[in-house]
């Protein structure tokens, strides 16, 4: 509770909109893409998808500071989908692509009219399985990244409808293998508890 407080302080949410938080159930379900290049391997150059569909589900937490809003999330996101990889000797190949992954939105924002908002967030994002194995060779995922997500909300009370265009980069301290993901859509909902 003291580690919240002093974020939101930091944030400068005033303290009495902690009393006015709400939280909920949230869930979602999204489709965009992933490249990962840069492969320290002989084999594979490149391994690029669209297409890659998934869902995401988790809590929410919402607090109010006048037409301003903070709405920190835990979403557990699933994704999966077919990706092409080029060989260096010019062959291409074709697999099945799935990640799992802990994310982590800290949400900033505003009502512009009524239950009509915009949001931006910052995303942690911590994989916590994705698939390693393309053809011939095994490759190396950066575990941890950092994306974002942009768009507008509507606030229903009870119900929190959000569309998101998001996209998000993952760092190696092992190898140089960039791994990203450049564009989501997610379409999302919430309900108060």
């Amino acid at each position: 509770m003291i580690k919240t407080v002093t974020a939101l302080l930091v944030l400068g949410v005033p303290v009495g909109a902690i009393g006015q938080a709400s939280g909920g159930l949230a869930a979602g379900v999204g489709t965009g893409a992933v490249s990962i290049r840069n492969i320290d391997n002989q084999f594979i150059e490149a391994i690029e998808g669209r297409g890659i569909v998934g869902y995401e589900v988790g809590l929410f937490m919402k607090v109010p500071a006048g037409p301003l809003y903070l709405r920190p999330q835990l979403l557990y996101s699933r994704a999966t989908g077919m990706v092409d990889y080029e060989e260096f000797d010019g062959d291409a190949g074709r697999s099945d692509f799935t990640i799992h992954r802990l994310q982590v939105p800290i949400t900033l924002g505003v009502s512009i009219l009524g239950p009509i908002g915009v949001e931006g967030a910052i995303v942690y994002n911590r994989m916590l399985h994705a698939t390693e194995r393309f053809g011939p060779s095994t490759i190396q995922l950066g575990r941890s990244g950092l994306g974002y997500r942009i768009g507008p909300a509507l606030d229903l009370d009870p119900l929190v409808l959000h569309l998101s265009y998001e996209g998000a980069a993952y760092s190696s301290s092992i190898n140089r293998t960039a791994f990203r993901e450049p564009h989501r859509l997610v379409f999302g909902l919430g309900i108060r508890l």
